[in-house]
């Protein structure tokens, strides 16, 4: 199956880099229109759609496989004693035993695993407007519903305001008014302590074996998305992080890699 459209070259990104002059789309417009597009997407792609759906279903030991490069590539950059690094390993698997399962919360959905601006085109409808287009959806999955907002909404590249964060989750859970607000809002911390834990985890693997550490200036904000509304929504992952990370180690790890070379892929 080909899925050919021409959704012209106007990304997210292009148009929020131009402040709202390109197509007179500001900020607040386009996340309306890629949240809208994700309301869209579970409304028809619901449990009974997806079941037979041939995607892959992911569950608590996918999202621990996909942080062990955190483990391993991450942590001995910012933890060098190896005593003290054993420790913080030992009890990340045991925060990730009880924060994991927290992901699926609210259910299933389809996601699209990497859905933030630069995979979003401004495309022009048949009514003269705008509307949001997918691209780059092969990791397809079915998964944790909050995963993609909180792969938009917490992107370490793309910072948005808290309060344009807040009315992004209502504007969703206004859609589906069977959720419950408090077990999705757990939901989407977890989902983004996964992913961001993941991103850190392929930022040590590009440094150690790429020699590539231009990706380190978005560290600190990794740790603070990672960290944002865990005080009071997952206190187990703030504890770990206030144990074993300390304020200096959440930011760029101060290293000179040399890249050696490896045949394997990097994390994904």
């Amino acid at each position: 199956l080909v899925l050919i459209e021409d959704f012209g070259d106007v990304t997210f990104t292009r148009a929020l880099q131009s402040g709202g002059m390109m197509d007179g789309v500001g900020q607040d417009g386009l996340y309306l229109r890629a949240v809208d597009q994700l309301i869209g997407l579970h409304h028809f792609c619901d449990a009974g759609a997806v079941a037979d759906c041939g995607l892959v279903t992911y569950g608590p030991d996918n999202f621990r496989r996909m942080l062990t490069s955190f483990k391993t590539d991450y942590l001995p950059l910012i933890i060098p004693d190896a005593q003290k690094r054993d420790a913080a390993m030992v009890d990340f698997d045991r925060l990730l035993d009880d924060v994991l399962p927290l992901c699926w919360r609210v259910g299933d959905a389809i996601i699209h695993r990497d859905y933030h601006v630069d995979n979003l085109m401004l495309v022009e409808n048949g009514d003269g407007g705008d509307d949001c287009g997918i691209i780059d959806f092969q990791d397809a999955a079915i998964a944790p519903r909050p995963y993609d907002m909180a792969s938009l909404l917490r992107d370490v590249r793309h910072d948005i305001s808290p309060d344009l964060e807040s009315r992004m989750k209502q504007f969703y859970l206004a859609a589906f008014p069977n959720l419950d607000h408090s077990d999705f809002e757990t939901a989407y911390i977890a989902n983004s302590m996964v992913r961001n834990f993941r991103i850190l985890g392929r930022f040590g693997w590009l440094a150690i074996k790429a020699g590539k550490t231009r990706y380190f200036d978005f560290i600190p904000r990794c740790w603070d998305l990672i960290l944002r509304g865990a005080v009071d929504g997952l206190p187990a992952l703030h504890h770990w992080v206030e144990t074993h990370i300390p304020y200096d180690a959440r930011k760029a790890p101060n290293i000179s890699p040399s890249p050696t070379h490896s045949n394997k892929k990097a994390p994904q």
